[in-house]
């Protein structure tokens, strides 16, 4: 997952089993960190989709290491990435359970003061989209 990395990882303990970690993007600065998430754990998979062993226990953990994560951790930016961003999906339907998604905005709320600016890097819809989460004041 993370090519050329030496010096820069931050927590890779969840890396291999989980699929996130946190790290630094470039040598020697820590003013930039990247949080790099597996949103898979908080979806509402499709009918259709087989079901997610360990899920709900899998996606507490991943909460829990994330507000570690920014607890611990403080960069003018922080970049958060993940394939399936919180929202809508076309239709309307929330991609995430809302519990999880509530979570997320809640933890990126408290600890917003550590961060100059954050940033979420996205994927799944195609859409060409920017979204927007407005955290309160």
């Amino acid at each position: 997952a993370c090519a050329y990395c030496d010096g820069l990882i931050i927590d890779d303990t969840h890396m291999r089993s989980g699929g996130y970690y946190s790290s630094y993007v470039m040598q020697d600065n820590k003013e930039v960190m990247l949080i790099a998430l597996n949103t898979i754990q908080w979806t509402m998979p499709p009918r259709f989709a087989p079901s997610y062993l360990n899920q709900e226990k899998d996606a507490w953990v991943q909460l829990s290491w994330f507000k570690e994560q920014l607890q611990r951790n403080h960069a003018k930016q922080l970049l958060i990435a993940m394939h399936i961003p919180p929202g809508n999906n076309i239709t309307g339907k929330s991609f995430w359970h809302p519990l999880f998604a509530k979570k997320f905005i809640n933890l990126l709320n408290e600890y917003k003061p550590f961060y100059d600016q954050i940033s979420l890097i996205t994927s799944h819809t195609h859409m060409e989209e920017f979204r927007k989460i407005k955290l309160p004041r």
